[in-house]
């Protein structure tokens, strides 16, 4: 037959096996229509081995069912591999080329539209991006594939206040202990305020900055009088952070 009439073809008609080894190296299989067909190999002295090959319509696999990205966090990486009718990952023997639509792209942005995914690879990628509170689909599409589609959900990102002084004295301080974390890298700077509940009892640097490529910034506590008062930690780009107590004590030798 024609080889675009055949289910399948072979990179050769005919594999090696090594003296000393019981099976040869690997070959290349390339589907051509849909269907199924019949792998003969046949040697002098053995008897024949066969296998049925099935050909069906390959689909796309994004490596996110739903991804989850903060507004003004880093670009996530987001993989659009090629595989068969089952789902197994599987080369291509030409180059594809894999494009992507967005439902809502005023809260979710990709750096490309397309990407190619070269002959004898299996793989391309897209980096994500959020910008505001939301959700969205993104399809991803190439001929002759059946499409998948990601969920894009988009939310402020969480500040957090971690390691702060389990106690402390009047006019003691708590200095590159305790920090405060956003739950994402930010490529930009992060301003952060931070304030006491009772300056009276403890005072705070009053905002520290999380600067670009990171996602924490340390602040100093000094204690002032007896008591306790809470710590507080907010920001215009991210969740305000869940309140801390600090108890302030007589201190001892």
């Amino acid at each position: 037959l024609p080889a675009g009439s055949q289910a399948f073809t072979l990179a050769a008609d005919s594999a090696v096996i090594p003296v000393g080894q019981t099976f040869s190296p690997a070959f290349a299989i390339t589907g051509q229509t849909s269907g199924s067909a019949q792998l003969i190999a046949r040697a002098s002295g053995f008897s024949q081995a066969t296998s049925t090959v099935q050909v069906g319509l390959p689909k796309l696999l994004a490596s996110y069912g739903t991804l989850n990205l903060p507004v003004g966090g880093l670009p996530m990486t987001v993989y659009v591999s090629t595989a068969d009718q089952t789902g197994s990952l599987r080369g291509v023997a030409a180059d594809v080329t894999v494009n992507n639509a967005i439902s809502d792209p005023s809260v979710a942005q990709v750096d490309v539209t397309s990407q190619v995914i070269s002959a004898g690879t299996y793989q391309t990628m897209f980096q994500f991006s959020g910008l505001q509170k939301g959700s969205a689909q993104v399809v991803f599409s190439a001929t002759g594939y059946t499409p998948d589609t990601m969920v894009v959900q988009v939310d402020s990102g969480q500040l957090q206040i971690v390691n702060p002084p389990s106690a402390l004295g009047p006019q003691q301080s708590a200095l590159g202990q305790t920090y405060v974390q956003l739950s994402y890298t930010t490529p930009t700077p992060v301003t952060v305020n931070l304030a006491s509940s009772n300056p009276s009892v403890l005072t705070v640097t009053p905002s520290v900055v999380i600067p670009p490529n990171y996602y924490y910034a340390y602040f100093d506590i000094q204690g002032v009088g007896i008591g306790t008062a809470t710590i507080s930690a907010t920001s215009p780009d991210a969740r305000a952070a869940t309140p801390v107590a600090v108890r302030v004590s007589t201190p001892q030798l």
